[in-house]
């Protein structure tokens, strides 16, 4: 007697999806993201100590030896600050632009900066880096004089043609730190940086600051388990797939950066020194010297003459990552892992989805379900870039939610392609036993 085969239980209508599921999520996030772009989390606690008037009114400024700069290429307009008021133009130049630089000192006295500036640019385009553009860094040297360009320093970064703009961060005082360097700078290959009434204030984070970071995490947390528990991911080895890929990206984006960073420089430095060493990579995969008992006998003197008369070589230094390129391994690296990890998420998820609809379900249904797992997954894209909120050491991109979406379209395109494959081999297996 043949036993009866499984039944793929019936999928949940598009329209239960909607309106118990996503649009919930959705609510959530947009209020999430409407909170943390309007309040105002640190408040400040002392005086301006950069004072702008002085190089605004006179560059370089002939009274104060904490101002330096590039003065070649910064100029001062009489009336083209915000307000009609005078202001700073700053040319171009990668690496040694128009430059302004402000040295604070004893920065330890404080916490935190706020940084503010008013910014305007004109077709000013990417140098050799990215970071090659207008901006506003506030960056600290140890007691060596050392800079420590891993601790967070970047407070604005613009690029092409933008109107006046009120650029804003917050910069923690790292302990390393013995001075304060605010740099404003226009790195662009071309266009022209206009700045005007850079501050630098102490402050220090609300009380209640902590306790909304928390509550919104754990209402992320909640909303997103509830998701997968409506959805039934877990009942099936696809949905597990799924979930685990959702915690890894979860994870990889809200943990403290310094950590994830330090760990990939390790690896990239134990990867290049590897390459460089090795012949068939490119490397000079140099042997040891020998030694004295295994060190052949001296040539005789002609080929020893022959010998000293040929230049020698110059010594090539131990294989190392300069900071420059180190920098672009971990840019490349962040991107492109996370393009991956929402590559597979889409692929997962649509294989999951597929499997769950019941054979015979109506086109327009499947057509409808197909429609919201897509929006629910750019939702997921846009919660995780809001999720970062909640984090001291990263804020949310429209850069990385593009390129998040363009790892899901690879993901989606791949499940599609690879569904008519699976379901030709689905009658093959049950025929197989």
């Amino acid at each position: 007697m043949s036993q009866p085969k499984p039944q793929t239980p019936p999928a949940t209508p598009p329209r239960r999806v909607l309106l118990r599921c996503l649009l919930p999520a959705a609510v959530f996030t947009g209020l999430m993201a409407l909170f943390f772009t309007t309040y105002e989390p640190y408040q400040q606690i002392g005086d301006n100590l950069v004072p702008w008037e002085q190089v605004r009114e006179e560059a370089p400024p002939a009274d104060s030896a904490s101002w330096r700069g590039n003065w070649r290429r910064v100029h001062r307009e009489a009336d083209g600050g915000p307000t009609g008021g005078p202001c700073l133009r700053l040319d171009p130049g990668e690496g040694r632009g128009g430059m302004v630089e402000y040295v604070l000192e004893q920065p330890r006295r404080f916490d935190h900066f706020t940084v503010t500036g008013w910014m305007r640019t004109e077709d000013v385009t990417v140098g050799r880096r990215p970071w090659n553009v207008a901006r506003i860094l506030l960056f600290f040297r140890d007691g060596e004089g050392k800079p420590h360009w891993k601790h967070r320093h970047t407070v604005c970064l613009v690029e092409g043609t933008q109107p006046w703009r009120l650029c804003r961060g917050v910069i923690d005082v790292p302990e390393f730190a013995v001075t304060g360097h605010l740099y404003v700078q226009n790195a662009g290959a071309t266009g022209t940086l206009w700045i005007d009434d850079v501050t630098v204030r102490p402050s220090a984070p609300r009380s209640a600051y902590p306790l909304w970071r928390m509550l919104f995490a754990a209402g992320w947390g909640a909303t997103a388990l509830y998701c997968a528990t409506f959805l039934g991911l877990w009942r099936r080895f696809l949905g597990l797939a799924v979930i685990a890929n959702a915690l890894v990206i979860v994870i990889g984006l809200t943990a403290p950066e310094g950590v994830l960073q330090k760990a990939a420089e390790e690896q990239i430095i134990l990867a290049d020194t590897v390459r460089q060493a090795l012949p068939e990579f490119g490397g000079t995969g140099a042997p040891a010297p020998a030694s004295a008992e295994t060190r052949p006998a001296p040539p005789p003197a002609r080929k020893q003459k022959k010998a000293a008369a040929r230049p020698e070589k110059p010594a090539r230094p131990a294989p190392r990552v300069a900071p420059e390129r180190l920098r672009e391994y971990i840019d490349w690296a962040k991107t492109r892992s996370h393009q991956v990890l929402f590559a597979l998420l889409g692929f997962f998820a649509m294989l999951a989805l597929a499997t769950g609809i019941a054979p015979g379900t109506p086109a327009p249904r499947q057509f409808g379900l197909a429609a919201l797992g897509i929006v629910g997954l750019l939702l997921f894209a846009g919660a995780t870039e809001i999720l970062q909120f909640v984090s001291l050491s990263r804020a949310p991109t429209w850069e990385d939610f593009i390129f998040d979406s363009g790892g899901l379209a690879v993901g989606v395109g791949a499940a599609l392609i690879a569904l008519p494959v699976l379901r030709r081999l689905r009658p093959t297996r049950r025929a197989n036993g």
